[in-house]
């Protein structure tokens, strides 16, 4: 008996031959299991087999486990689900190509474009450093930096100044208080 794995999307033939591989051996267990096949009975057991083989398709694809990636992905009713890709093979690196001899010409061309290169990279190192120092300089000019305050001693500020200060009558000063008896402002300003 022959078994071909057939897909509609493309699998690595490695993960076919052991499909195949598979398949095959649970055909031969089931037939062994059976024994003789009476009328129908290699139908029947066909059937089953098929059957198998849609129940275990997952376990299938995952034979050759390096060529399959599992990921959970959400559902549209909300739900998470496992989902299977697969992945393809890859390709042996390339093998390293050999260097090419450069003629005097190039080669006196590399090398002055390497010098500028590395005199280009001295002049951008040499410029950071003299930025760095400015700014290390004016640093020093403006002296140390105030220190932040902590939040427990932000707040122990502000307690200690809640009380003092902060008007908490509805109404004026007692200087200023109008008298609308008196019609004047005030006990400390009455003249006599």
């Amino acid at each position: 008996m022959r078994v071909e794995c057939g897909t509609d999307g493309e699998l690595p033939p490695e993960v076919q031959t052991a499909m195949q591989d598979a398949v095959l051996a649970e055909w031969r267990r089931r037939g062994a299991a059976r024994g003789g096949a009476g009328e129908g009975g290699v139908l029947h057991c066909l059937e089953e087999l098929l059957a198998w083989c849609e129940a275990s398709y997952v376990d299938l694809l995952s034979t050759v486990p390096v060529f399959v990636s599992r990921f959970i992905a959400e559902k549209a009713t909300g739900g998470n689900e496992w989902r299977y890709c697969i992945l393809e093979p890859r390709a042996p690196p390339p093998a390293e190509e050999e260097e090419v001899e450069l003629t005097e010409e190039q080669a006196a061309a590399e090398a002055a474009r390497i010098e500028r290169e590395l005199a280009r990279a001295e002049a951008a190192e040499e410029e950071r450093q003299r930025y760095a120092e400015e700014r290390r300089r004016l640093a020093e000019l403006e002296g140390p930096k105030p220190r932040q305050l902590s939040k427990k001693e932000q707040e122990e500020l502000k307690a200690a100044r809640r009380g003092q200060g902060d008007r908490t009558a509805k109404t004026g000063p007692r200087r200023r208080k109008f008298d609308p008896e008196a019609g004047k402002v005030g006990k400390f300003d009455e003249v006599e």
